[in-house]
């Protein structure tokens, strides 16, 4: 008597367990896409909210503050009044390279 095998559906997430454990030590950037953002808490309009951005990023946002004589907080606030419906680290990244490419003058 012959019983059928029955097979699972491999769906991505099983897919990625199953990749998981035969690559044991092997990490890529998909599984930790956190690890190098750093969490800020800022003020906006009254309310607490946090921002997650590269240490890179934090820090070019202080230099562009200070080039135009604000707090980190008021530059943020700034960002945000401007960015409509994109999101507010995306926001802050770009605020970073428009005062990297503008044009002196």
């Amino acid at each position: 008597m012959h019983l059928p095998v029955r097979r699972r559906k491999m769906t991505p997430a099983s897919l990625s367990i199953n990749a998981k454990k035969h690559c044991r030590g092997v990490s890529t950037a998909q599984d930790r896409p956190m690890a190098r953002l750093k969490k800020r808490s800022v003020l906006l309009a009254g309310h607490a909210t946090s921002v997650a951005l590269e240490p890179e990023f934090w820090g070019a946002l202080e230099d562009v503050a200070a080039h135009r004589g604000l707090s980190l907080a008021a530059l943020v606030t700034e960002i945000d009044l401007a960015r409509g419906d994109q999101g507010l680290a995306s926001a802050c990244r770009l605020a970073v390279l428009a005062h990297l490419t503008a044009k002196p003058g």
